[in-house]
Parts: C-alpha cells; sequence; structure tokens
C-alpha cells in the first residue's frame, strides 16, 4: 500500500468558523469548504467547481425532533446517510491530531474497517 501523508490543523481557540478540507495529490488539488458546501477541483490545466450534495446532518436531526413534537408523532426511523465507519475514521483523524500535537511528530493515522471497529 503507498503511503500518504496529511496534514490536519484543528482549532478551537481560532475566533473564525472554518470548516475547510483541502486534499493535495499529485496530480491534483481539492478543496471543499464545509460551511459553505462549495468544493473545487484544481489541476495544472483546469480549476472547475464540484458538485456537492448540501447537508448539515446536526440541523435535519434537530428539525426532525422538532417536528415530532410539533406534530405529535413518534419519530419514524431517520437516517443521516453516514455509517458507523465513517464516524469511527473521523474520531481516528481527530484522535490522532491530537496525539500529534502532544508529542510535537508527524503520527500515522490507523483507519478502521468496517470488520474492525475498535472502541477504546
Amino acid at each position: 500500500m503507498q503511503e500518504i501523508t496529511a496534514q490536519v490543523e484543528v482549532s478551537w481557540l481560532s475566533r473564525e468558523k472554518r470548516r475547510e478540507v483541502t486534499v493535495v495529490g499529485s496530480k491534483a488539488e481539492a478543496y471543499l469548504d464545509c460551511s459553505d458546501q462549495k468544493g473545487v477541483l484544481r489541476t495544472s490545466e483546469d480549476t472547475q467547481q464540484i458538485s456537492i450534495t448540501p447537508s448539515n446532518t446536526l440541523r435535519e436531526e434537530v428539525e426532525h425532533f422538532l417536528n415530532c413534537i410539533a406534530s405529535h408523532q413518534d419519530s419514524k426511523p431517520f437516517s443521516n446517510q453516514s455509517d458507523g465507519v465513517l464516524g469511527a475514521r473521523v474520531v481516528s483523524v481527530l484522535e490522532s491530531a491530537r496525539e500529534s500535537i502532544r508529542q510535537e511528530r508527524t503520527m500515522q493515522v490507523q483507519m478502521p474497517t468496517a470488520e474492525e471497529i475498535r472502541a477504546k
């Protein structure tokens, strides 16, 4: 498997609300602004917009909850279209970022698979 290096910057102290992801590869760079929900793909020859399906999972869950209360109805099954593996991978990246800061060095991230999700 090819080794991949990533840089993760996380700050809860910043006064700016920024939720951005940039992935830089050998042939292109992809940028996602999670706040504006816009994406861009840049290559050496071209820059193009990436089609993004807008979503705000937390807002959708809260609205669903409020609608159930307002209509006096039981909740129907609600899915935010994300599975547990995605959540486990996000937690792995955040834990590795925190450990990288603590140890002041680059960390290797172990990405869980569907077959193996470790509880800590």
